[in-house]
């Protein structure tokens, strides 16, 4: 396990630091105080913000080790983070590269292994891949503005964007109807759905987006 894209709090000096650094064993990956106290050890600079990556996670160890044994040869290499110790980011970056380009971003880790195999095959088309995102967004119900909580899932079959929707909706209900929460709902297509509570302080909505994505490299 290790730490990438550090970036560090270097008051006013002018150093060049690591942008990577490898994690010992010892120290647990949603363990952020001894995360961010090492990174601090090694430097003697407090650090501001970086990702997690586990390549030996046996969840997704062989699919992101055949992904990556195919992309050798076209330079690139996919990279799966971790964030909160429950969010996994998948992307693809030129080897050497420090820019990383996401594709997928905050899926729940038993959906990590679908979001590298179509990662990889993005990260070589050669032309614009047809895809479906479907974003689970927490709303301020006075400016209709993100409020702190979004997640978006990444499908190349519109059904099972939909399905996911679907899935997400049926959660908030239940979630209301469990805790005696009275709701409205404003919209009730998939494609574009918000439930607002009692009150409008706070709502979600739930969106299936099509777009289209290439490699840009």
């Amino acid at each position: 396990m290790k730490t990438i894209n550090i970036k560090w709090d270097l008051d006013g000096n002018n150093v060049n630091l690591p942008t990577e650094i490898v994690l010992p064993n010892s120290i647990e990956h949603d363990d952020f105080d001894a995360i961010n106290n090492y990174l601090s050890d090694c430097t003697g600079f407090l650090v501001e913000s970086y990702d997690i990556t586990d390549e030996n996670n046996p969840a997704y160890k062989e699919t992101l080790e055949r992904a990556n044994e195919a992309l050798k040869k076209y330079g690139m290499e996919i990279i799966v983070t971790c964030s909160e110790g429950m969010y996994f980011n998948v992307g693809v970056r030129k080897n050497g590269s420090e820019n990383i380009e996401w594709y997928a971003e905050n899926d729940f880790n038993n959906e990590v292994e679908e979001d590298i195999n179509l990662t990889w095959h993005l990260a070589i088309g050669k032309e614009e891949k047809e895809c479906y995102i479907v974003s689970y967004v927490t709303l301020s119900g006075s400016d209709y503005q993100a409020n702190g909580n979004v997640e978006n899932f990444l499908f190349e079959d519109k059904n099972k964007a939909i399905e996911k929707a679907v899935e997400l909706r049926l959660q908030e209900m239940a979630f209301c109807d469990e805790n005696n929460r009275e709701f409205e709902v404003i919209q009730g297509d998939v494609d574009d759905f918000r439930m607002e509570w009692a009150g409008g302080s706070e709502s979600i909505r739930i969106t299936v987006k099509g777009i289209k994505l290439v490699c840009s490299f």
